[in-house]
């Protein structure tokens, strides 16, 4: 057994963990991890010119992929880290999984005030502004659990709801040796999601076979779970048209009859119209936003409509409207096991409500079609 710095460590377990990919800015703070993951890996370093862009392209990664390998980011210490803050918060809003490895200055300086420490409130307490705005934030303070912190990080990040993680690995901890017997880090890179509740499903299914105007409106979720076969299929068997919010675009086909196209400010007609009439509308990973129900005035919640709500996060279930049925669950468990209760319940399409909506978006099209054509 040989000894090899934390830096060192870390990067040959992200490289096990497949990490394609590391976008971050040099500084003095995070000068071992820089070396280590370009000079000691295959993981391809993308250099960005301030770190909030560094944050914004992992973001970007994410979305393609919403799965592992997380991007990583590097930044160094103080103000650099400082530019971090808005692209974060973006991902933490947003539900982008990533890591930023964050550099500090060495602990044996800390609270002296040492080049760029955010000192006056505490030693080095810069991690205290991600907290509000991260799954999880904190600083690496000893180096032999520097891993066992790292690969717990990993699974805050990509478990339950997706988020960003952000560990402050000071400059001497980097630097400083431990084993090279480094764990198996698999176990820490997959978890399986929860499904829904029977009950919660039967509830449902019973709401929808009695519903005559219902609807979908789907989110981000639906990226995040892999969910998009499963609400396709959803939809053909009960005939139920679909809404995207703005971040749940591409979640079903915009060309299909049944869809609604986007709902809110920016929705379509059609959308914003079926909204106002439903009398059920099912919610899946999606937490109804003032953007996406035109400031909390398209549904009438729970007067004329009911909500099925289907979220991973249980503190997004009636956050904004008051539930019939509120469903813990990955969004694309809660609609399979939704698609088979409706079917076994008989729910068929609703064709005079499809066919008023058809209407609805014809009436839209032509209205907009000046705007549409125009150059």
């Amino acid at each position: 057994m040989t000894q090899i710095t934390v830096a060192k460590a870390i990067a040959r377990i992200l490289e096990r963990m497949g990490t394609e990919v590391v976008f971050g800015v040099n500084g003095h703070g995070n000068w071992a991890l820089l070396d280590a993951l370009v000079n000691e890996t295959s993981i391809r370093g993308v250099p960005a010119r301030v770190e909030d862009q560094a944050v914004q392209m992992a973001d970007g990664y994410w979305r393609m992929r919403r799965a592992a390998p997380l991007p990583i980011i590097t930044t160094s210490v103080g103000p650099g880290n400082m530019n971090i803050v808005p692209a974060v918060a973006t991902a933490f809003y947003e539900s982008i999984a990533l890591i930023v490895l964050a550099g500090a200055g060495a602990t044996h300086w800390f609270d002296r005030g040492g080049m760029e420490e955010s000192y006056r409130n505490g030693p080095e307490d810069w991690v205290a502004v991600l907290k509000p705005i991260t799954k999880k934030a904190f600083m690496v303070t000893r180096p032999d659990n520097a891993i066992d912190m790292l690969l717990r990080a990993y699974q805050t990040a990509i478990s339950g709801r997706p988020g960003p993680v952000v560990i402050q690995i000071p400059f001497d901890i980097q630097h400083t040796n431990i084993s090279d017997a480094l764990p198996d880090p698999a176990p820490y890179m997959q978890a399986h999601p929860p499904g829904p509740d029977p009950a919660g499903i039967a509830e449902a299914a019973k709401l929808l076979v009695a519903a005559q105007r219902p609807m979908v409106v789907v989110g981000s979720g639906i990226h995040n779970a892999h969910a998009r076969d499963e609400l396709l299929h959803f939809a053909e068997a009960t005939g139920i048209p679909v809404a995207t919010t703005t971040t749940g675009k591409g979640g079903f086909p915009e060309e299909h009859r049944l869809s609604l196209g986007c709902i809110g400010r920016a929705g379509t007609g059609h959308a914003n119209a079926a909204a106002r009439r439903c009398d059920i509308v099912v919610g899946v990973g999606t937490h109804f936003t003032d953007i996406d129900t035109a400031g909390w005035t398209l549904f009438d919640i729970p007067n004329a409509t009911r909500l099925i709500h289907l979220d991973i996060d249980p503190g997004e279930l009636g956050r904004a409207y008051p539930t019939a049925v509120a469903m813990i669950c990955d969004a694309r468990l809660g609609l399979a096991a939704l698609t088979a209760a409706t079917s076994a319940a008989g729910v068929t399409e609703r064709r005079d409500w499809v066919q008023d909506i058809a209407r609805e978006r014809q009436s839209w099209e032509e209205s907009v079609a000046d705007q549409r054509v125009s150059d």
